[in-house]
């Protein structure tokens, strides 16, 4: 039998034809179906840690009562069990983000002198507290009353903007997700509205649980660090000191010294490879550049942060060298202005 070498070749172009539009089917399938479940347990994950988080925080508030030693007994023991529960969770984290979502950064926080937060400014700070659990709001709100702070306390992103656009805060606690208006967008309209001012209230992010990616997120909508729900007193009072500026504090001083000494502080902590204080000089240079209306400076600073959240060290390197260069150019002339990158 004669066989056409013209018809093979087409049927043979056909079947590779249909056998890559099958794959990639079917590698958009899968993808498709990672993404479904990495949202679905990313969903569950923060349910299940608010509510235990409200747990603990709830046995938080029953303990500062007066009880019967029996009492003590019994709230020692459910504290025991939601400590447990706690730890289960923190390791089904770590299971799902290492199989599904990505590295879990694990605390944004950590302990250390924040019992005299308030001592140390001598202010009572004027905060807005926004979240969608009534639990949250409450164990945070007795925190922060309790160490002579005003709080005005909001369930969505709607009413904290409302609010925020009604009177002045110091310090804005901002759940991630929230329904009608989530954080993420309420900040980005808090920061558009402060564009045309010129001002910078700090927004931190109430969370759950942080991954990279959400940080990522948090970051890049405007927000300026994140806040771990179950924080307990010390934690709170201790960014609220971080990240509060005292009256005249740090200005924007016409030969550009603040922001100079600031940037030398962000370096030195760079090479320290000291997060913390890397992530707080961030916040206040970017603060700065956000009063002088420098956003390019601003933006730079965040894409900083970014990277150096990712480990890319050499990358941030260039990249402070990249934002001397923006500040300088944008003082240039200025009195006085020298960056040390040392």
């Amino acid at each position: 039998m004669d066989i056409d070498p013209i018809k093979v070749l087409l049927v043979d172009d056909d079947e590779d034809e249909a056998s890559a539009t099958r794959t990639v089917a079917s590698n958009e399938a899968v993808a498709l179906d990672r993404n479904i479940r990495s949202n679905f347990y990313a969903s569950m994950r923060h349910e299940m840690r608010t509510t235990m988080h409200g747990v603990i925080g709830s046995l938080d508030l029953l303990d500062e009562t007066e009880l019967t030693e029996k009492q003590k007994e019994y709230l020692k023991l459910a504290r025991h069990s939601a400590d447990a529960m706690m730890g289960m969770l923190d390791r089904l984290s770590e299971y799902t983000s290492s199989n599904l979502i990505g590295t879990d950064t694990g605390r944004a926080v950590s302990g250390g002198q924040g019992k005299g937060a308030k001592s140390e400014t001598g202010r009572q700070f004027k905060v807005l507290l926004a979240d969608d659990s009534k639990v949250t709001r409450k164990v945070f709100t007795h925190l922060l009353e309790k160490h002579g702070h005003k709080v005005v306390a909001v369930i969505d992103g709607n009413e904290a903007v409302a609010s925020y656009v009604k009177e002045p805060f110091d310090i804005v606690l901002m759940d991630v997700q929230m329904p009608q208006m989530s954080g993420l967008n309420a900040t980005k309209l808090i920061r558009a509205k402060e564009a045309t001012t010129g001002a910078h209230t700090p927004i931190l992010a109430l969370t759950a649980a942080e991954t990279r990616e959400e940080i990522e997120r948090c970051l890049q909508s405007g927000m300026d660090g994140y806040l771990h729900k179950n924080a307990d007193a010390v934690e709170l009072l201790e960014n609220l000191a971080r990240y509060i500026t005292a009256p005249g504090a740090s200005p924007v001083l016409s030969d550009g010294s603040a922001m100079a000494t600031v940037f030398s502080e962000l370096v030195a902590a760079f090479n320290l490879r000291n997060e913390e204080h890397f992530e707080s000089c961030a916040f206040r240079l970017k603060k700065l550049a956000a009063e002088a209306k420098l956003t390019k400076v601003a933006d730079e600073i965040l894409r900083i942060q970014l990277a150096f959240r990712s480990g890319a060290v050499e990358k941030v390197g260039n990249m402070l060298e990249m934002l001397k260069k923006s500040i300088a150019e944008k003082k240039e002339g200025e009195r006085g202005f020298e960056l040390n990158m040392r």
